[in-house]
């Protein structure tokens, strides 16, 4: 027996579309301006004041300040995107893996299926 002899493959053109149709929608360039504009929320109210250089008056450059505040903003913000990305990839992955057991037992009439490689149950979820 070799690898891949008795493997089950899920159809990846179907794969494709759907995630392609999921970053046309919901998932799209909105979405990640929506990601970027909670953690933009977010982060003005819990960002705790950070050292900053100063000018001859006292005062911390805006360029400074806007610049590294923007710079977490974006770690944030697509940080959530991908954590949202990532559940909606399982989901799909999920869904055709279901869909090919139904064929299989159609087919065949199976009653088990060995684990998947695939095991949404072992990913963190974590909250957005």
């Amino acid at each position: 027996m070799r690898e891949g002899d008795h493997a089950v493959f899920l159809d990846g053109p179907t794969f494709n579309h759907d995630l392609e149709s999921a970053l046309k929608g919901p998932y799209g360039a909105e979405y990640l301006a929506d990601c970027l504009n909670k953690a933009r929320e977010s982060l003005k109210v819990t960002q705790a004041p950070t050292v900053l250089p100063v000018n001859e008056h006292g005062q911390a450059p805006s360029s400074v300040v806007s610049a590294d505040f923007e710079n977490q903003v974006l770690k944030e913000g697509t940080r959530q995107y991908c954590i949202a990305l990532r559940r909606e990839v399982g989901r799909l992955l999920t869904k055709l893996q279901e869909q090919k057991q139904q064929e299989l037992v159609t087919q065949y009439g199976l009653k088990e299926f060995p684990s998947s490689t695939f095991n949404l149950s072992r990913t963190i979820l974590l909250p957005l």
